[in-house]
């Protein structure tokens, strides 16, 4: 698993390089048409651009917070802009090859095709949108029936978010906003369900998260996975201790019977052993003791990736996100086949499920092609 692991990395750099040399030698190319000075500037910004990141991620240590936090915000741009810029350049180098194997085929001649200002200004457009859509959560209610009822409850008004990624590039007013609206909606029970964080977080906002986390009011309690970004960042252990101190419980392979009412069951991410020593257990194992054909079992998995699976035992709802809907379009084609339901309501016989866009972002701050966004899940028990 090491191993692969490492070549995955090694391709990913070598992927991440290759795609900003070509962008930079595209730009090389279009603006010494204008300026041999410009034509020597540009490339070195998106360089410099390109590194940001892991310059941000080696020095974390040794610069000021306000310089750091900048890094990030940079780099994180640069990673939407290049995304849309390889896109951009590739349509366009392959209208060109069209046009160069084809030309006797062109009634009209197509305009010169150094459309360097028209691109210049698309990408711009789409930072703006992207940064502003990002910012505009939206409700999106169901109204689930479950068949079956436990002693003390009719009915259940949930909310769930997921992927709130909170680190370097979304802080502390993306998440009194989310706050804000989950008690403006006066939800019975919470759900979050992974990658709360995103890539780590430092000491002084970890407090104010705890703080934040303590102001959500549902009577019945808030319940919470861990994701794969929990893991990615080293800092599960202490991000799961920080969420006893917020009052959430955090459930890794672990269910609880509330109110003698209904089974939460948490599973912990599947990424776990891939980035410490934690295996989780299979859903069978983990809910042999529970009385599922007798009671609702509500099911908190943060990857959407069994949900063929889930939905041949006796669980009745899960709550998945991780997907962000591809968060960048088209990448929605990329997460739709990959899952079986990579957003939206999803059902199996008697199994149902809800995956989550999410209300964050991860890399980009940018959403375009989807919304983030709080569920909120009306349920009924018959």
């Amino acid at each position: 698993m090491r191993k692969f692991m490492i070549i995955i990395v090694i391709a990913a750099v070598l992927l991440f390089l290759s795609i900003n040399g070509y962008i930079a030698w595209h730009a090389w190319s279009a603006f010494k048409l204008y300026s041999n000075t410009l034509a020597g500037i540009i490339p070195f910004f998106i360089i410099l651009s390109a590194a940001m990141l892991p310059l941000a991620r080696l020095l974390e240590q040794a610069l000021p917070f306000f310089m750091l936090r900048f890094m990030y915000i940079w780099g994180a741009y640069w990673l939407g802009t290049m995304f849309y810029s390889f896109l951009i350049l590739l349509v366009i180098d392959v209208i060109r090859l069209i046009k160069t194997i084809c030309a006797h085929f062109f009634v009209m001649q197509l305009p010169a095709l150094n459309m360097l200002w028209a691109v210049l200004l698309l990408l711009l457009a789409l930072n703006i949108y992207g940064t502003w859509n990002a910012r505009q959560p939206v409700i999106n209610e169901y109204h689930i029936t479950l068949a079956k009822k436990g002693s003390t409850l009719d009915t259940l008004k949930t909310v769930m978010v997921s992927d709130t990624h909170l680190g370097w590039v979304n802080r502390q007013a993306q998440l009194d906003s989310m706050v804000q609206r989950i008690n403006s909606l006066r939800p019975d029970i919470v759900f979050m369900a992974g990658d709360i964080l995103d890539e780590g977080i430092d000491p002084a906002f970890r407090q104010t998260i705890i703080a934040s986390l303590s102001a959500v009011k549902a009577p019945l309690g808030i319940y919470a996975v861990l994701g794969n970004h929990e893991y990615i960042s080293g800092q599960q252990e202490m991000f799961f201790s920080s969420l006893a101190q917020a009052g959430v419980h955090a459930l890794r392979d672990e269910w609880i019977l509330l109110d003698q009412a209904l089974y939460i069951v948490g599973r912990d991410d599947a990424s776990g052993s891939r980035f410490s020593e934690n295996r989780r257990k299979n859903l069978e194992a983990l809910t042999a003791e529970i009385d599922a054909a007798g009671l609702p079992v509500i099911l908190l998995d943060h990857q959407p990736s069994e949900l063929v699976l889930a939905g041949s035992t006796d669980i009745d709802l899960q709550f998945s996100g991780h997907t962000h809907r591809g968060q960048l379009f088209p990448n929605h084609l990329i997460t739709g086949k990959i899952f079986a339901q990579d957003w939206g309501y999803y059902q199996q016989n008697s199994f149902q499920a809800i995956v989550s866009s999410g209300y964050g972002t991860w890399g980009p701050p940018l959403r375009i092609g989807s919304h983030p966004e709080i569920v909120v899940a009306h349920l009924t028990f018959k």
